[in-house]
């Protein structure tokens, strides 16, 4: 490649002729395919003449080749750890905003489920209830995004998370369209969205032992 390009400088010189400028425009249309390297060597050549001398600066084609895979896996590598480190944090602090957020409409009152949990509890006063479910939702919240008593908060939060599929049980008619399972009606999707948020509990449940490790691998020992 590199000498056919020298050749068609020369005729440049000699004949004035239009060749290295295709030759050129050849090049980059095939580093889509050869790589990206041998594009850039056909600038720089087109750039320096005849000399074709390799700029110390760039390195050359296989090194190239080899520098931009290094880079995107240390990049890889970098993103990776990242999600490693606060991913789950991440996960557990924002179920902990919804359970505050969700307990707290019904608290006061102001929820847009609190006729489908009467709904479906229907067995128990719902002005008590609702309000209680309420409370239990925001001490969930809090102990998530506060990081206490891991254990018991998961449990309950299992635990509650487990009731919301009554829905679909006791009232098939209000979480289905024509009593077909695969149509959900609005508040059948609400429900269903659940199997996320438990899932979510899972895997913060499943770093509740790391986390602890791990803090008590932080304090210094004591003699």
């Amino acid at each position: 490649m590199v000498g056919v390009f020298r050749s068609l400088v020369k005729a440049e010189r000699d004949h004035r002729s239009p060749w290295p400028t295709l030759f050129l425009h050849g090049a980059l249309m095939r580093s889509e395919i050869a790589g990206l390297s041998e594009g850039l060597y056909a600038i720089l050549a087109l750039r320096e003449g005849a000399g074709l001398e390799w700029p110390r600066w760039l390195p050359r084609p296989l090194a190239w080749d080899w520098l931009m895979t290094d880079l995107f896996d240390r990049f890889d590598r970098m993103v990776v750890a990242a999600l490693e480190r606060w991913s789950v944090q991440l996960l557990r602090l924002s179920l902990g905003i919804v359970f505050l957020w969700f307990g707290g409409l019904k608290v006061f009152g102001v929820s847009p489920v609190s006729d489908l949990v009467a709904a479906t509890v229907y067995w128990v006063d719902p002005d008590w209830f609702v309000v209680s479910l309420g409370v239990v939702e925001m001490l969930v919240g809090a102990g998530l995004i506060l990081r206490r008593a891991m254990r018991i908060i998961l449990a309950v939060f299992l635990a509650q998370m487990a009731g919301t599929f009554l829905v679909v049980i006791l009232l098939p008619d209000i979480a289905f369209q024509d009593g077909n399972p695969l149509k959900l009606t609005v508040e059948g999707e609400f429900v269903i969205k659940n199997l996320v948020l438990l899932s979510a509990g899972l895997v913060v449940g499943s770093m509740v032992r790391r986390d602890r490790e791990s803090l008590a691998a932080r304090q210094p020992a004591v003699e």
